[in-house]
């Protein structure tokens, strides 16, 4: 994707290099992060109980003005009730099921029709 934009400034230095970095950051940032048959806010207690996780500090709190990302209604339980997000949408828990996930820690068995049976 990126080698189009690098070969265009061959002869400029400075762009080859930040298309380059950008290339590299683009790439980490794409994790896939597979669809569960439950919720996240659902699955944090069964994990807590389990001892693969334990709850994290609060995040920081914001004061008036808000930035725009942040949603001080939302409460997250992994980040011990911190505001900002709520428990659905905290990426740090989605990480850390993909990898339960990823090394089979965690699976989830659904009914779901398949052409190997």
């Amino acid at each position: 994707m990126y080698y189009r934009k690098i070969a265009a400034h061959i002869g400029n230095e400075k762009l080859l290099i930040h298309y380059f970095q950008k290339s590299l950051f683009d790439v980490g940032m794409e994790k896939v992060v597979d669809k569960i048959p439950t919720t996240h806010a659902k699955l944090l207690p069964q994990l807590l109980e389990a001892s693969m996780l334990v709850r994290l500090s609060p995040l920081k709190k914001f004061d008036p003005p808000y930035p725009t990302w942040y949603r001080p209604k939302e409460w997250c339980d992994y980040h011990s009730s911190s505001p900002e997000h709520s428990t659905e949408h905290c990426k740090a828990l989605e990480l850390h099921v993909q990898g339960f996930i990823d090394v089979r820690w965690l699976m989830f068995h659904t009914n779901t029709p398949s052409i190997d049976k």
